[in-house]
């Protein structure tokens, strides 16, 4: 919890000084579960104070697919019985806007793709708009997570948010 605080006082300093939500990004983009949820769990309390002290983001959705995710498909990851985890985010005008620059520069996701825009994120200007993260715990199984794990045609459990 104190590197929880420790964490979030950085970030608002950060922001601060115009950082640019480099931080957040780097935490949310680098795939290990454990760190992209700390980021997402900051992002929903702590305050940006470049959107008049606004939460970062909402979690819209929060889904566990049954095997690996989309970029740890492309880097050729192999795995039987994987999971991943996908979080839709709603994010707050500047983030959203630092995340666009991003977008613009690597094609509707991160570099190294473990954020991706959604559908809609070319509009926007027009209202809220969503990424998907992308997240992997090594040691979660998909029979440990889903109890219909034997069923094949359960492939992914949506998670209360």
């Amino acid at each position: 919890m104190k590197l929880l605080r420790e964490t979030i006082r950085k970030l608002i300093l950060e922001s601060i000084n115009n950082s640019k939500y480099e931080h957040l990004v780097s935490m949310l983009d680098g795939y290990e579960l454990q760190t992209v949820q700390q980021a997402i769990e900051m992002m929903q309390y702590a305050p940006d104070p470049n959107a008049d002290g606004k939460v970062y983001a909402t979690v819209k959705r929060h889904i566990i697919h049954k095997g690996l995710s989309p970029s740890a498909q492309l880097r050729g990851e192999k795995g039987i019985g994987r999971c991943h985890h996908e979080y839709t985010l709603e994010l707050n005008q500047p983030f959203m806007q630092y995340m666009g620059e991003i977008f613009d520069k690597y094609g509707d996701k991160t570099q190294s793709e473990n954020i991706m825009a959604t559908h809609n994120f070319k509009l926007r200007n027009l209202g809220p708009s969503t990424i998907k993260v992308f997240a992997e715990d090594d040691n979660e199984k998909w029979m440990n997570v889903c109890e219909e794990w034997n069923d094949k045609s359960v492939l992914q459990v949506e998670m209360p948010v």
